[in-house]
């Protein structure tokens, strides 16, 4: 099949039925490019849901990374709070 949906036999049986079952008539094209096109769009939708995930993961991990790094630096500031106090 070719990109504008139309069919391409490749023997000379093929072309007698393509012929024959008027396979290339404009309803059929353009079926077979709705079809592409819902093809195409649901993989893309697949890859956006994927890529929604992974955003999910990243901003949990954030939150995670964000609450060490409080913990850390109310550490330091104990520490720092020790050593001048001396």
């Amino acid at each position: 099949m070719f990109s504008d949906g139309k069919l391409c036999a490749i023997t000379a049986i093929g072309e007698f039925t393509l012929n024959r079952l008027r396979l290339n008539r404009p309803p059929l094209i353009q079926h077979r490019l709705r079809k592409q096109r819902y093809i195409a769009e649901t993989r893309l939708l697949e890859q956006y849901q994927q890529i929604m995930d992974l955003i999910k993961q990243l901003q949990q991990q954030q939150i995670t990374l964000l609450a060490e790094q409080r913990l850390l630096l109310e550490q330091q500031r104990a520490l720092l709070k020790l050593l001048l106090n001396r």
